[in-house]
């Protein structure tokens, strides 16, 4: 699920409330998020998203749970990163875009349905 685009200084979690995606989201799964969604859990608790556990200004030091949980949390979104990684080498999200603006959202999601062709057919 690809929202339209923004720019880059746009939030993360900004751009998660203004385009409602806790409604799109599936009930019955739960959505592994970053530390960028502080506040997520508790804006919608009807959603299962869970985040590693940060650091915070009363709660200096993480237990060793904390960091067990925080290590599976982050083995889980890898997966995420390395999609990521895969649409920077077609540079759609490494450099500045020099292009028609308005075709930006179509490049973007052509580049994103390339990766996902090439994620399925590589498991084959």
């Amino acid at each position: 699920m690809a929202s339209k685009s923004y720019p880059g200084r746009v939030h993360d979690y900004n751009i998660f409330k203004q385009e409602n995606t806790a409604e799109k989201l599936s009930r019955k799964s739960s959505h592994y998020v970053d530390c960028s969604y502080d506040g997520a859990p508790n804006d919608y608790p009807e959603c299962a998203i869970i985040m590693p556990v940060k650091r915070r200004k009363n709660h200096p030091a993480l237990t060793r749970a904390e960091k067990r949980f925080n290590r599976k949390h982050s083995r889980i979104r890898i997966l995420v990163e390395h999609v990521l990684s895969r649409m920077k080498k077609y540079q759609i999200l490494a450099q500045v875009y020099r292009h028609k603006i308005m075709d930006y959202n179509q490049r973007f999601r052509n580049i994103a349905a390339l990766v996902n062709f090439r994620l399925a057919t590589a498991a084959i």
